[in-house]
């Protein structure tokens, strides 16, 4: 069974949680932002400035280490200032990449956490939260901590992107800018962005352009605004295999490779591609167990396919046989495997990708 990440960890709060309801955090204290998900992270902070009214204001100063030097006695005078001009609202103090400052004062943090007589707001991001020790107990307790991390679900000792959870921001975050998404639509959208959630923001913009706001954005409005040519060839090459014509289809790859596309960005359309081929398997054998007769056009459907995209994809199930379209998970999992670990040099990273295409379009015994 497939576990959410930080499910038992009560000392986070979910981003996605957080900024729909941006409450129970601190005016003066300590909230500390987990992740480095750069968007996720400045929504959260933007969120905190909004509700603080700090924005217009500007009691803001931002420490970053990349810069100078963060020195806890500045951050320390900075929280603890009446800003003259900031009206009644508290000065905010944000430590970026503030791991290794966390580590210095972690002992002046865990008074500070505790402290009634702080006049502003400590805002902590950094990359590593442990629940178990005292500054994260305490933060907890007179603080909030966000968790601003990309979602996840684990599978075995792997973790993946909770696909679902993901998909549910972006259909808000459409509505957002006014324009609305089917579910496929959005799924699309994470593999083309590659779970990046500025991307994401981006061509939701970019939609918003070319989509009247009365219009449902479809994955073919995906693929054609947002997908580019990279990701249309990679398409391409699975239609190729599925067709049994590995030879074409294993150019068009050398042809994306050769262009600077990074295998692991390629895996994520082709997998996108492939898994509703798997899903259509899978609703078609069911039907069987179930004693009925089933149909690949409906299995198809179930599986998202619609209008012309059903009537090419059946000669593709049948080349590929119901043997081996039941391994197209298996298969993917073992390519998704093979690229971040043996072949995950980029002398080798074009193996893991090529193994795949020949599985699938090996002719099917009964072709």
């Amino acid at each position: 069974m497939a576990k959410k990440k930080n499910a038992s960890d009560s000392s986070l709060r979910e981003v996605f949680d957080f900024l729909a309801k941006p409450t129970g955090f601190p005016q003066r204290g300590i909230c500390v932002l987990v992740g480095n998900e750069p968007f996720l992270l400045s929504e959260a902070r933007s969120a905190i400035s909004h509700a603080l009214g700090s924005e217009n204001d500007d009691p803001i100063r931002v420490f970053d280490p990349d810069q100078q030097a963060v020195n806890w006695s500045d951050v320390n005078d900075e929280i603890n200032t009446r800003s003259l001009f900031g009206g009644d609202g508290p000065r905010i103090a944000v430590v970026q990449d503030a791991d290794s400052f966390v580590t210095a004062n972690r002992d002046r943090l865990e008074s500070l956490a505790q402290s009634t007589s702080i006049q502003g707001l400590l805002l902590l991001c950094v990359t590593k939260w442990p629940s178990n020790t005292k500054l994260a107990k305490l933060v907890a307790e007179h603080g909030l901590a966000i968790d601003c991390r990309l979602p996840t679900i684990k599978r075995g000792s792997n973790a993946y992107p909770d696909e679902q959870k993901i998909s549910k921001w972006i259909l808000k975050r459409a509505k957002r800018h006014g324009i609305q998404l089917d579910t496929d639509a959005a799924s699309l959208l994470q593999q083309i962005t590659e779970h990046s959630f500025g991307l994401m923001e981006q061509k939701l913009k970019k939609l918003t352009l070319y989509i009247e706001s009365d219009h449902t954005v479809s994955i073919e409005d995906v693929q054609s605004i947002v997908g580019g040519w990279a990701k249309q060839t990679s398409w391409q090459v699975v239609d190729l295999a599925a067709e049994g014509r590995a030879g074409e289809a294993l150019t068009e790859l050398d042809r994306l490779l050769q262009s600077g596309e990074h295998p692991a960005a390629l895996f994520g359309s082709i997998s996108w591609s492939l898994r509703r081929y798997a899903t259509a398997t899978r609703v078609f054998l069911d039907a069987e167990l179930r004693g009925r007769r089933p149909s690949l056009e409906k299995a198809l459907t179930a599986a998202g396919f619609y209008g012309n995209q059903i009537k090419n994809a059946v000669p593709h199930l049948k080349q590929m046989g119901r043997d081996r379209a039941g391994q197209l998970y298996k298969w993917l999992l073992q390519t998704d495997l093979d690229l971040k670990n043996q072949f995950s040099s980029p002398a080798r990273w074009h193996l893991p990708l090529e193994s795949l295409i020949l599985r699938l379009a090996r002719q099917s015994k009964t072709h």
